[in-house]
């Protein structure tokens, strides 16, 4: 199959291959990775906005729940007051003690004044001695009918939400909270109902994007962006939101025609604590306006789409035409090198491709005549470079032959030392044997602190050959630490610069203590000197160049290298750290990182 193809794409022209190339690879492609992109630029636009209205309906059920708390707190307030009950069970005989009574009890007025979501209260009861006010009501028997006051009877202290008309102030509908109020004991009970400021709602609704409503167990809208809308029924607004409540889904999502459009309905149960009956939040999410500007970038990408494939091929045709005359001029040159002319020479105009290959093809007869010679030079080159080779593993050789010399020369003449009974002098050249093949073998490879505390302890010994009694120094090591991991030659720079830059300018005796402990998970070496120490401008100076790459100063190279060595195997956190007074001393502490337990 794949043979057969490509017999048939070697028998067809440029021109025709240019077209085919184009429509395969380009138009078909483009076309379907269009449709597809727009599609689902569509369904992300429709999903971002389900999402976002997921989110705000969670937030307006939040909200919501807040506002709720405070009736439900003061109706459980109510349910166990005991001056309630001592009102309404009194049979009253005169009306100045129900006016003495109202006056009294001030908790209703209370409530309202603390709580600024709470616009009324009222407390139904078959107490026919009372007075209706404000805020008490006798329960009548139209009052007793009602479909809210029954369902909220027959709830046994459970809570109902309706949207009634608030009997005090001037009326209004309001969000109101019903419960049974049963006083244990007594044969009477009240009604209380909680009315809750309907603008509360109405500025939390206000600022969603899209259409979204608080509708009532009832099917009432207690609250809705558009208020518009406030007081209506599920009913009228064609709205099937109770099917949430049916399937038993606390959140239900679905599609429908609202006002004439295709939309999404997204419906979230909320019932509030302590109650019978709750809320539905509904948010209505126009499908139009959401996808139309996808739709507007898919027409916007359609039509540039099919204005550039049809300049695409126009451009095709010019270009293979142009492209297939060039080709057979440049054939024709070929054809005359096959045959053995090496003095065809194509003069083939432009800087695009064909006259690039045209260059190219001069070139190239051009380079056939010196081929022998290039082919004689590259010989030579060849022969150089392994003499150079050769050369550069004589170095290495003579480079690995002189510290043996120098090993060798310093053993002779620690044995010439011993020999002669210069037992001090023999052990110096001992130490300064190992101390120079330690810093000459030393790799990348971590080694024990001990070996570490080895060689700086050979170095201070060799140093306190130097100055006698003037150089002292001891170690205090943590029995725990000699195991612990580091990078050779670190401890070293620092008990160097102990040495030359603290001690050596000093007349008296000088020591250098060096301490190795574990602090807050982290091995902490220090070096201190009783040296000259540092004034605050130096030592500001020596901590500036800790952090400075190695071509930004040619000064304090040694602690430079090993605070970056330590920064960059364990954190920015670990490293160097330089204390000094001057006149009195400088403790330089290292702060390595620990790994695994086995330090703990």
């Amino acid at each position: 199959m794949l043979q057969v193809l490509a017999r048939f794409l070697n028998s067809i022209t440029i021109y025709n291959k240019l077209l085919l190339s184009y429509f395969v690879v380009v138009a078909i492609p483009v076309l379907l990775v269009g449709i597809m992109l727009t599609q689902s630029l569509r369904e992300m636009a429709l999903d971002n906005a389900i999402r976002m209205s997921m989110e705000s309906v969670e937030k307006i059920r939040n909200r919501t729940n807040e506002i709720m708390k405070t009736p439900i707190n003061i109706s459980n307030e109510i349910l166990l007051d005991k001056t309630l009950r001592t009102i309404v069970n009194t049979d009253y005989e005169f009306t100045y003690e129900v006016v003495k009574a109202y006056s009294e009890y001030t908790d209703f007025k209370d409530y309202m004044r603390l709580n600024k979501v709470i616009s009324g209260i009222q407390f139904y009861t078959k107490n026919a001695t009372m007075l209706n006010n404000w805020e008490f009501f006798y329960e009548d028997e139209q009052t007793s009918s009602k479909a809210w006051f029954q369902e909220a009877l027959n709830a046994k202290g459970r809570i109902e939400w309706r949207y009634l008309k608030n009997e005090t102030f001037g009326g209004g509908y309001m969000i109101s909270l019903i419960r049974k109020i049963g006083f244990y004991g007594d044969s009477n009970y009240g009604m209380l109902v909680i009315g809750i400021d309907p603008a509360v709602f109405q500025s939390m609704l206000s600022q969603e994007p899209f259409e979204t409503m608080l509708i009532t167990a009832d099917g009432f809208v207690a609250a809705s962006k558009n208020t518009d809308l406030v007081g209506e029924t599920v009913a009228e607004l064609h709205l099937n939101v109770m099917e949430a409540e049916r399937q038993g889904k606390s959140v239900l999502e679905y599609e429908t025609v609202y006002k004439g459009e295709p939309s999404k309905v997204i419906v979230n149960n909320y019932l509030p604590d302590a109650s019978q009956s709750g809320f539905k939040i509904v948010s209505i999410i126009p499908v139009q306006t959401i996808v139309h500007e996808a739709n507007r970038i898919r027409l916007f990408s359609f039509t540039i789409t099919s204005i550039s494939m049809l300049i695409a091929v126009i451009l095709i045709l010019v270009f293979s035409n142009t492209l297939g005359r060039r080709l057979k001029r440049l054939s024709k040159e070929i054809k005359k090198v096959a045959l053995g002319n090496l003095s065809a020479f194509s003069e083939m105009e432009g800087k695009d491709e064909i006259g690039q290959l045209s260059r190219q093809f001069n070139s190239m007869v051009s380079s056939i005549r010196d081929l022998m010679e290039e082919v004689s030079t590259a010989n030579l080159q060849k022969n150089q470079l392994i003499v150079k080779q050769k050369e550069i593993k004589l170095k290495m050789l003579a480079s690995q032959i002189n510290p043996h010399f120098l090993f060798n020369t310093l053993e002779t003449i620690r044995m010439k030392a011993h020999i002669r009974r210069e037992l001090e002098i023999a052990h110096v050249v001992m130490l300064l044997g190992k101390l120079m093949r330690k810093n000459l073998e030393f790799g990348n490879d971590k080694i024990p602190l001990a070996e570490e505390l080895e060689n700086v302890n050979g170095y201070l010994a060799i140093q306190k050959f130097r100055y006698g009694d003037r150089l002292n120094f001891h170690m205090d090591v943590h029995e725990g630490a000699m195991s612990f991991k580091i990078f050779p030659l670190i401890l070293q720079p620092l008990v160097e610069n102990a040495v030359i830059h603290g001690l050596e300018c000093k007349e008296d005796p000088g020591t250098i203590r060096i301490h190795v402990n574990f602090v807050d998970w982290q091995l902490e070496i220090s070096v201190v000197d009783d040296g000259i120490g540092m004034e605050p401008e130096q030592l500001d100076h020596v901590v500036h160049t800790l952090n400075e790459p190695e071509e930004g100063s040619q000064t304090h190279i040694g602690l430079r290298n090993v605070h970056q060595r330590i920064r960059l195997s364990d954190g920015e956190e670990y490293g160097l750290g330089i204390e000094s007074v001057s006149g009195k001393g400088t403790r330089v502490t290292l702060r390595l990182k620990m790994e695994g337990e086995e330090y703990v």
